[in-house]
């Protein structure tokens, strides 16, 4: 359904980010956002919000493919301390 809501016939975009987001296929909303809307920006802002470790991973992946690889480090980084921090909160309970 998502792929023919971003289809050149409708580019129901919010739609789709919204069906992406519910089954947490988030490699396609940071495409949707990249190469759809062409706004890496607004990917990275949609990353901020949602702080998720493979939302980091996919947007790392985007810039590295950009070549703007302190972009991509900084995105990896982030993931990588959503688990610490993660597995440190486990650890103390």
């Amino acid at each position: 359904i998502a792929k023919i809501l971003i289809s050149e016939d409708y580019k129901l975009y919010d739609d789709a980010l919204y069906l992406y987001h519910r089954i947490e296929a988030f490699d396609k909303i940071v495409n949707l956002f990249v190469n759809c809307m062409g706004s890496i920006e607004k990917a990275a802002e949609y990353a901020e919000q949602i702080d998720l470790p493979k939302l980091w991973s996919s947007l790392g992946k985007t810039y590295l493919e950009a070549n703007q690889v302190s972009r991509a480090l900084k995105c990896f980084s982030e993931g990588f301390q959503f688990l610490w921090k993660g597995y440190w909160e486990e650890q103390s309970d």
